[in-house]
C-alpha cells in the first residue's frame, strides 16, 4: 500500500494479467518511469500496460514508449480510474488495441506534453486515441494524435472523444489531430476528422458561449 515504483531505462514486455494492468497495476501508490518501454503486454480487463485505480494512484512517464499492448476492456495502453493522475512528457503511445481508447480517462486528470498518440485501434466504444469521460480533465500541449482507427464503429471518433460536458479538454502549443478514421473501409475519414475537432476542441468553446 502506498508503494512507489520507479523505473529507468527498463522494459516491460510480454506480461499478462487476468484482470487489470498487463504490466503494472497500481491500486494505492505511484509510478515514475523514465526512458522506459512498455510493449506487448495484455490485460484481461483494462489497462493493457498500466492501470491506475483511484485517487490514491498516479503515474509520471517521461520519454517512454507504450506500444502494442492490448486490453479486452478500456485503455489499451493506460487506464486511469476516478481521481487518479497521469503525467506524460515526450511519450509515444502507438499500436495499442482495446475495446475503448489507448488512453482512457474515467474521472481522472491527465497532462500530456509532447505526446505522440498514433496507430491505435478501438474495437467497441468511444475514441481510439484518447477518451475523456466521467468528469475527467485533460491538458494537451504540443502533441500529435494521428492515424488512429475505430474500424467497427462510425458513431464515435478515431482520435479524441468527450462524451459529455462534465469532462474538459484544454489545449496549448502546436496540436495536430488528423487522419483518424472510423468504419471498416476508412471511407469516413473526413467525417471522423470533423468529429475529432468538434468533440475535442469546439465543445469547450460552446460551453463558454452558453455561460455568457
Amino acid at each position: 500500500n502506498g508503494a512507489k515504483v520507479t523505473a529507468q531505462y527498463a522494459k516491460f514486455s510480454g506480461n499478462t494479467a487476468g484482470s487489470d494492468g498487463g504490466a503494472i497495476c497500481i491500486k494505492n501508490g505511484s509510478l515514475e518511469a523514465n526512458n522506459t518501454v512498455f510493449t506487448g503486454n495484455t490485460a484481461g480487463i483494462s489497462g493493457g500496460a498500466i492501470y491506475l485505480e483511484n485517487n490514491s494512484c498516479s503515474a509520471k512517464l517521461v520519454d517512454c514508449e507504450v506500444t502494442d499492448n492490448t486490453a479486452t476492456g478500456q485503455g489499451g495502453a493506460v487506464y486511469c480510474g476516478i481521481g487518479s493522475q497521469l503525467n506524460g512528457e515526450e511519450i509515444t503511445v502507438s499500436g495499442n488495441n482495446a475495446a475503448g481508447a489507448a488512453v482512457y480517462l474515467n474521472g481522472a486528470m491527465a497532462t500530456l506534453d509532447g505526446a505522440v498518440i498514433t496507430g491505435n485501434v478501438n474495437s467497441v466504444d468511444g475514441a481510439s486515441a484518447l477518451h475523456i469521460a466521467n468528469g475527467s480533465t485533460a491538458q494537451l500541449k504540443d502533441s500529435t494524435i494521428t492515424g488512429n482507427k475505430s474500424p467497427n464503429r462510425t458513431e464515435y471518433c478515431g482520435g479524441v472523444y468527450i462524451p459529455n460536458d462534465r469532462s474538459k479538454l484544454t489545449i496549448s502549443g502546436h496540436i495536430v489531430i488528423d487522419n483518424n478514421t472510423v468504419g471498416a473501409a476508412g471511407k469516413e475519414a473526413k467525417q471522423a476528422q470533423e468529429k475529432d475537432i468538434v468533440h475535442a476542441l469546439l465543445r469547450q468553446v460552446h460551453r463558454r458561449q452558453s455561460t455568457q
